[in-house]
């Protein structure tokens, strides 16, 4: 049985995430329609992405977590359009980013982990893109599997990562990334930047490190890593437990942790403050288009899943996206229905004037706000794994969840009422066959039974270097 304090910290968790859930329901994060009016599409406009690594999407002061101050996002929410329920396409960074620039499910990009472990030279990125149009285009990342080892680099004309010997490393992200901005150059920039502060292990930087905590994380009590390395906690399936949780050694506080979560999210705000601010300086704010969007999320106790982003459930595959538009125009809307990171890069083709991609999953959410009652919903399609013996896939469909688990030769089907069980507690697969029947025909119809990762061909992880799979088979991503 689980000890009374991690069933009061899951609580306490479970509880934040099912408060900013009902705040978006009952009024705190109520949707409000876009202003009257059409849109000017702005073809030449600056594309700004600022990569939220890690930040869950019910962790934005303005979607409701009142106890968490993220004030230049929320500025930045106020001029422009807050979707407080957008979708991950996967649990960690290399897929879903995968398909932020790709605008392709985890199915058809094939970058999953594993043996497929870079995004296919064949696949067009939004950097491509507008590159072919004339952008000049730059990325600053913070993690290995954004990088072009890995595929990631198609379409950049600057291409950097900056290593900081595992130091959280925002400020200097943003520092070289304005930096290159404001070279002298030919056509508008796309710029996209990367901040992992929020990511375990929680040490953000001074002066945010320990900002929502005060007691003492070492004081009596059981030692959290003894917990956090056994079976108990249900992510070490997924994860190294003998290094994943090594910078909880010593801690006995079930708080601190999640405090300092907490505070590397606010960390992460005040990079997005400083790009605002340099944009604002430069004269490029008020044209700019401006898109802040997470990856994935985090388990801070939900699903006996302890600070990592393990599985494909909603706490873990919400995220934020905040859009702001050239001109500030539909500042202030606040979209509540579902919507994907599928469709951000035809959202980017559509403010600035430009047809969405015939062969992208995702929608221009332009729709959504010009003429919401029209608009067709987003595919909230996710995938996790990259054996098609153990992996998963999800999709909503009018608020209910199908997770289907492939695991040593077997399918498992789990149905959620996320309307009436948004933490998603309760399978109720056996009370509704039919719903799970059609749920399965759609999904069965965007990947392959057989093969449900993908059906890209195996690239093999030779391309890696020793430091990076070392790397990425500490923190689970490779066997």
């Amino acid at each position: 049985m689980t000890p009374t304090f991690l069933r009061i910290a899951f609580v306490r968790s479970l509880g934040s995430f099912l408060l900013a859930a009902a705040c978006v329901v009952a009024g705190c994060g109520r949707e409000r329609p876009a202003p009257s009016g059409p849109y000017v599409p702005a073809p030449r406009a600056p594309v700004i992405i600022l990569g939220l690594d890690t930040v869950r999407g019910d962790h934005l002061h303005a979607a409701g977590k009142r106890d968490i101050r993220t004030p230049y996002l929320d500025d930045l929410a106020a001029d422009g359009v807050l979707f407080t329920r957008c979708q991950s396409t996967a649990p960690w960074t290399a897929p879903a980013f995968a398909s932020v620039m790709t605008g392709l499910t985890t199915f058809r990009h094939g970058y999953v982990g594993g043996r497929h472990l870079k995004l296919d030279d064949a696949l067009t990125t939004l950097a491509e893109r507008l590159q072919g149009e004339g952008y000049r285009t730059g990325a600053f990342v913070s993690i290995d599997w954004l990088t072009p080892e890995f595929g990631m680099g198609q379409g950049f004309d600057r291409h950097l990562y900056l290593r900081t010997g595992g130091r959280k490393n925002g400020g200097l992200i943003t520092d070289r990334g304005l930096a290159w901005l404001a070279e002298e150059g030919d056509g508008p920039a796309f710029l996209f930047l990367h901040y992992f502060d929020a990511h375990a292990p929680y040490t953000p930087p001074a002066p945010f490190d320990g900002m929502y905590y005060d007691g003492d994380p070492r004081g009596p009590g059981e030692p959290l890593i003894d917990f956090l390395r056994s079976d108990r906690n249900h992510a070490v399936d997924a994860v190294n437990r003998e290094r994943m949780y090594d910078w909880l050694d010593g801690v006995t506080d079930w708080d601190y942790p999640v405090r300092q979560y907490a505070a590397g999210v606010s960390a992460v705000d005040h990079e997005v403050g400083r790009v605002v601010q340099a944009l604002k300086a430069a004269g490029l704010y008020d044209q700019a288009l401006i898109i802040a969007v997470g990856d994935h999320g985090e388990h801070l106790g939900e699903h006996d899943l302890w600070f990592t982003h393990a599985q494909p459930w909603q706490e873990v595959l919400q995220v934020p996206l905040v859009i702001k538009l050239p001109g500030g125009q539909f500042a202030g809307t606040v979209v509540g229905r579902r919507v994907s990171l599928l469709d951000v890069l035809p959202t980017v083709c559509g403010a600035r004037g430009q047809p969405k991609p015939n062969d992208v999953d995702g929608r221009d959410l332009m729709e959504v706000l010009t003429a919401p009652d029209a608009a067709p919903p987003s595919l909230l399609l996710a995938g996790h794994g990259s054996r098609a013996d153990d992996c998963w896939q999800t999709l909503v469909v009018d608020e209910w969840k199908l997770v289907v688990r492939w695991r040593d030769g077997t399918r498992r089907e789990m149905l959620f009422d996320l309307t009436a069980d948004p933490g998603e507690t309760r399978d109720v697969a056996a009370d509704h066959p039919a719903r799970v029947a059609a749920l399965r025909d759609e999904l069965l119809r965007r990947i392959d039974p057989e093969q449900p990762v993908t059906l890209r061909p195996p690239l093999g992880d030779d391309h890696l270097s020793p430091a990076a799979r070392r790397k990425l088979r500490s923190l689970g991503y490779i066997h």
